[in-house]
Formats: C-alpha cells, structure tokens, sequence
C-alpha cells in the first residue's frame, strides 16, 4: 500500500480498477479476495487445513461436539452500563441469526466485569430492547457468574509461563 494512500483521488484510481476486475472476470468472488488479502504463501496453507493442525486433539473436539451437541452457540454480551445503540443492535442481529440459522443457541450475557458499578435499569431495558427486536436468549448469563473459573485459570496460566502480573 502507498505510503500515502489515503491521499488517491477516487476518480483517477476507479477506472483503473474497473479496468482490472473486466480484465480478471475469470476468477470468482472468493479468488479475487484471497489474492487481494491472504498471501499465497499462507492461503496454500489455509487451503490444507485439516484437524491435525488444530491445538485440540481429536479427543478434546469430541468431547466439545458432545457437550454442545454439534450445535453453534454464539452470544450476545453488552455491558450493563448504558443502553444500547444501534451498534449493539448489529451485533445482536448477527450472534442471534448465526445461532439459528446453524440451529444453534444464543446466550445474552452480560460483560459486568465491574458488578458494583451495573445499574439494574440498564439490565432491563437491555433485556427489552432483546425481546422487542424479536430475540429470544438461550440463556442468560453474567460474567461475573464465572470470576471464580477466570481466577483459577489466570493463576494456572502464570504458573505455566503464559501470563504474569504486572501490578
């Protein structure tokens, strides 16, 4: 990319890239982002993929397939601090419809990472603006709910080298 990319002018730059896409109409949709963003090197790479090169064993992708019955589960987690916008809603229609469009489930959780600073008005009109766009949560969770797992894990973590602490 140009040092001074963001300097182009729309006008001069367009036509050239019209004239490349008629020039390029061999190739499909996906061929022509995977060459603009994913060098060949690692799209070869990519296109290889396969369970051996994951971090789970196929053990540990069983007992995942198990737990979760082979389904999506996708959540939606604001912060009880504020009501939404229409960024929140964007994200809301995209956790909730990935979930069902796999059959899957979609949990609202909610991020209150700082519980005694969260507002129960917040909590309830979160949980409205939910139902009045026609969602219905799986489940609903706080983070707050797991802070005893997080501190279990983040001390294993230590131990093993992989975080410190710096304060």
């Amino acid at each position: 990319m140009p040092k001074d990319w963001f300097k182009l002018n729309p006008k001069t730059v367009a036509p050239k890239v019209a004239k490349e896409t008629k020039e390029e109409n061999k190739n499909t949709e996906e061929e022509k982002i995977n060459e603009l963003y994913v060098p060949k090197d690692r799209l070869s790479k990519m296109m290889s993929w396969d369970m051996a090169s994951t971090h789970n064993s196929k053990e540990v992708m069983e007992k995942h397939l198990a737990a979760t019955g082979g389904k999506v589960h996708t959540w939606f987690p604001p912060e009880p601090n504020g009501y939404l916008h229409i960024g929140h809603a964007k994200a809301m229609w995209f956790s909730f419809t990935l979930a069902e469009d796999y059959g899957g489930n979609c949990y609202l959780r909610f991020d209150d990472t700082n519980p005694e600073k969260e507002c129960e008005e917040y909590i309830n009109s979160i949980k409205n603006s939910v139902n009045w766009l026609g969602y219905k949560p799986y489940k609903i969770t706080h983070t707050s709910d797991y802070f005893d797992r997080f501190y279990v894990w983040a001390i294993e973590l230590i131990k093993k080298g992989k975080a410190y602490v710096c304060h």
